[in-house]
């Protein structure tokens, strides 16, 4: 009877060897997004580009225009973007605030913390932006898969 409830040794070691190689390819598939990550020449990580370009086309720029320093008539519109981008690059992916300066445009790591800190507070009070900002989210992961597929 006992058994019967159990599994049996030979089911352990086929789930163990089995959750070995899940790790192992974890592991692997980790390391190979560090390494395309580390040859990308414009900062952004593979999982920063699908962010980014989700969040451009979601208000009708372009990428270039959320990681780039340029000034001009349409710079204080791009406020917002740039926020989304890098409150869900720092909190849903752990990218760091000196990564998420240098990736857009070269900007101080005090800059993105202030302004990240400052949309957390927004995203606390309004849940239609956490509801918006889930989305996107899903959408990069969808996006990152397909990618590394």
């Amino acid at each position: 009877m006992k058994a019967d409830a159990l599994m049996s040794d030979v089911e352990l070691v086929r789930l163990f060897s089995e959750a070995r190689r899940t790790m192992e390819l974890s592991k692997a598939l980790r390391l190979v997004i560090v390494e395309a990550d580390r040859r990308r020449k414009d900062g952004l990580s593979l999982t920063a580009l699908p962010i980014v370009d989700l969040v451009a086309a979601m208000h009708n720029t372009t990428r270039e225009a959320l990681v780039g320093r340029q000034g001009g008539p349409g710079a204080f519109q791009l406020g917002r973007p740039r926020a989304i981008c890098w409150w869900l690059l720092h909190y849903r992916f752990g990218m760091s605030y000196p990564a998420l300066g240098e990736a857009f445009g070269g900007r101080h790591h005090a800059t993105v913390l202030r302004l990240t800190a400052r949309f957390n507070e927004e995203v606390k009070a309004d849940e239609d932006l956490r509801q918006q900002l889930a989305e996107i989210e899903a959408a990069a992961w969808g996006q990152i898969g397909k990618k590394v597929a």
